[in-house]
């Protein structure tokens, strides 16, 4: 290089190293479907980015699919393989959310047990698989406070509250049961269960029939302060009628969800935006404070 070009290259302006990464960084949590290639940069940017390729984990099965919600899918051996090559440090620290999908056909015990060990820093889970084998990683996942699960996975075939005992929930602050059908009995059992998650503030559910069962149990409860019956579009009168039960409770609101489906609701949250639950806290507050004197709400997202 010459005199003058190395002149050049010196009076070219050169961002402080802090900000270049703030700028990278920011730009990952933006758009997380470019982290791959922002890693290319170079190897420091590549350090830097990362952990945010893994700070929220979508597993798919379909290897032909490569986003969901404007988040990288990860096939389940690609992620085993990064699990493998990486200090235990690094998805403990970096890994925050994690779905896995419900098609678990494709899961096997030991992929989930791994993937739940590695993983044993994150915040929210969604589970479309089924918890109850996983004993020892679940009691590591300390910092757990939002779950998604299908509650027929959660209690078994016979809906046995106890499943509500293991040490997973110790710290579940943000609760959300899926099913399509649910018996009076096994609504029952759901509300006993319920009763032994110490830490719960926020349960959300989607079958109307937990409605009725409730009633009696949230008299008891003080400590929750949302709950949430969730529908979508063409559903509303189910809900509304189910909900009557539950009107008087100004911690109920009856939440009918437009232009998304559950599964995008839940990266929404994710990405740090207003998923349902933040629909739901702030509706409760209006509805305390006199402004809403009803208790079904329509978000509409499209």
């Amino acid at each position: 290089m010459d005199i003058d070009s190395a002149r050049g290259s010196l009076s070219e302006p050169i961002l402080p190293p802090d900000l270049e990464r703030l700028i990278f960084e920011f730009a990952a949590l933006s758009y997380p479907l470019g982290i791959a290639t922002s890693m290319q940069v170079a190897w420091r940017v590549k350090d830097w980015l990362e952990p945010f390729l893994y700070r929220v984990i979508s597993l798919t099965y379909d290897d032909s699919e490569r986003q969901v919600a404007g988040f990288p899918l990860v096939p389940p051996d690609a992620l085993l393989s990064a699990i493998s090559r990486k200090p235990p440090a690094f998805f403990a620290s970096s890994a925050t959310h994690l779905f896995f999908p419900d098609a678990p056909h494709f899961l096997t015990n030991e992929t989930v047990a791994t993937i739940l060990a590695a993983c044993s820093g994150i915040t929210s889970l969604r589970a479309g698989c089924n918890l109850l084998p996983h004993h020892d990683a679940l009691a590591s996942l300390g910092s757990l406070r939002r779950l998604t699960v299908n509650v027929r996975l959660l209690l078994g075939s016979y809906y046995h509250p106890q499943g509500f005992a293991l040490s997973l929930f110790h710290n579940i602050t943000h609760l959300e049961l899926l099913e399509t059908s649910i018996s009076w009995e096994s609504s029952d059992y759901v509300c006993e269960g319920l009763v032994l998650l110490p830490q719960l503030t926020h349960l959300a559910f989607n079958f109307p029939g937990l409605c009725r069962p409730l009633a009696s149990f949230l008299s008891q409860h003080a400590r929750l302060r949302a709950v949430v019956l969730l529908s979508q579009p063409g559903s509303s009168r189910v809900g509304r009628e189910a909900g009557a039960v539950l009107a008087h409770d100004d911690r109920f609101v009856s939440i009918v969800r437009k232009g998304v489906d559950p599964e995008e609701d839940w990266f929404r949250g994710a990405a740090g935006g207003n998923d349902y639950w933040f629909h739901a806290d702030a509706f409760i507050a209006a509805k305390r404070a006199g402004q809403i004197h009803d208790s079904q709400y329509t978000v509409d997202y499209s």
